[in-house]
């Protein structure tokens, strides 16, 4: 049977009922097709044809938080053919789809700022001076996977509404340890759970 965690309910249906209740404005507009049944991909975005390729798991379902609720959401949004168009403009088609780990970590200064999200590499550096939380944190993740502190950060909306206008491309040699797998892993499973979940009965004395 299922598993839940000691201490924790097992959710009902009027769990999921308050749950989607509570989702943040537009929230539901993250998804990409009907339903967000576990192993559905129907209806996910295609992967970009700049840096894209044509594997991986581009089109794979994963849970993350918005508003203090768990939400599954498809793992990875394409860019706009604009932005695919300015990206092979600056680069080229070959060079966008030839990014590697090491390029990327050339690009770790305030005025020129990369990071790698999920195996991709973005161009935020006309966000570093709008950045909510400062430059120094994007400077300090400058060049480098910055996967697991940005979801960390940051609501699943950003995924959506924000990184794709600064994408580049795939990062060819993107590579997660044992150990990362692990920890991401572990992520999901408790936000699977609700366990990152914020609700008022929390604070009820």
């Amino acid at each position: 049977g299922e598993s839940v965690a000691v201490g924790h309910k097992r959710p009902t249906r009027l769990h999921y009922q308050e749950r989607k209740k509570a989702m943040p404005p537009n929230a539901e507009d993250l998804f990409s097709g009907s339903g967000t049944a576990k192993g559905s991909s129907a209806g996910v975005p295609n992967s970009p044809s700049v840096g894209g390729g044509s594997g991986g798991d581009e089109r794979a379902l994963v849970w993350r938080e918005d508003g203090g609720v768990s939400l599954k959401v498809p793992k990875f949004y394409p860019p706009s053919k604009r932005r695919q168009d300015a990206v092979a403009a600056r680069f080229g088609a070959e060079a966008a789809e030839q990014l590697t780990m090491g390029e990327v970590a050339k690009h770790n200064k305030r005025d020129d700022l990369w990071i790698i999200v999920d195996g991709h590499a973005y161009d935020v550096t006309p966000f570093v001076e709008k950045h909510p939380g400062g430059w120094l944190p994007m400077v300090n993740m400058g060049g480098k996977d910055c996967t697991d502190v940005f979801a960390n950060y940051h609501p699943a909306r950003v995924y959506k509404t924000m990184l794709p206008a600064y994408y580049l491309g795939r990062v060819t040699d993107y590579h997660e340890s044992k150990f990362v797998q692990g920890h991401r892993a572990l992520r999901q499973q408790l936000l699977e759970r609700g366990l990152f979940e914020t609700r008022p009965g929390f604070y009820a004395w």
